[in-house]
């Protein structure tokens, strides 16, 4: 809870998770703490959210939307859900919603996956395949996407476009299992992006600087895992 700037007030803390994460929901927060989640799929709150309890509860609702009063949050966190915010205009529309449930003193702390300054080609990133240089198939989902996305600047990556590059890359999935080292049922994952409309965009920071011109960002410390350099933390406190 040192993400609060102000530090603990005396009253009951108020954090909004974007998205039913359970990793947010059952983390141990500090006695005196409400934890509300607010996810826009029924389905996702059904298979991953652990439950209701006295201190915590899932809302279904639009996050450009939320049925949240004005500055009735202490802390707003989420977990690399930006990157369905596709398009400078609805990014700005959320970092203001953001702002408006936020209170004063309070802070959004976020993982965001954002575009490298030095893009990647898809013939350099079937290359590192190839040279067993990619550490398992989620870093090499996340690369594929960035580097699709980069062939069609301003739009963001449909799914299941995603899908289909996936499957004219890489089209023998038992050889690429071998070359990540992993089962290939953890490929099998992308199945999930077939004929899906949804898209991703990976907004630089600049352009989340720019989106979020009401907050002071911060970067947060670097992540010790695959393409941390590509999962930057960002804390973004209200300006006055």
């Amino acid at each position: 809870m040192d993400s609060l700037p102000a530090g603990l007030p005396q009253r009951r803390i108020d954090i909004l998770s974007l998205g039913v994460t359970p990793e947010i929901a059952l983390h141990p927060w500090a006695a005196n703490t409400c934890l509300t989640a607010i996810d826009a799929s029924e389905e996702m709150i059904r298979r991953v959210w652990p439950g209701d309890n006295p201190v915590r509860r899932a809302v279904h609702g639009d996050w450009l939307q939320m049925p949240f009063t004005d500055a009735s949050c202490d802390l707003i966190l989420n977990d690399a859900g930006l990157l369905l915010m596709a398009g400078a205009e609805k990014l700005r529309a959320a970092a203001d919603e953001l702002r408006r449930v936020l209170r004063p003193d309070g802070r959004v702390v976020l993982r965001h996956f954002a575009q490298p300054s030095s893009s990647e080609s898809l013939e350099a990133l079937v290359l590192a395949v190839t040279q067993g240089k990619l550490r398992n198939f989620h870093e090499l989902k996340l690369r594929l996407l960035m580097a699709l996305e980069m062939e069609t600047p301003g739009t963001g990556i449909r799914l299941a476009d995603a899908y289909d590059g996936f499957n004219l890359l890489f089209a023998d999935r038992d050889l690429l299992a071998r070359q990540l080292g992993c089962d290939p049922g953890i490929i099998a994952t992308i199945d999930r992006y077939r004929r899906q409309e949804a898209r991703y965009k990976f907004h630089s920071l600049a352009e989340m600087a720019e989106a979020f011109h009401g907050f002071v960002l911060t970067l947060g410390p670097d992540g010790h895992y695959p393409s941390a350099e590509r999962c930057p933390v960002l804390a973004l406190t209200p300006k006055p």
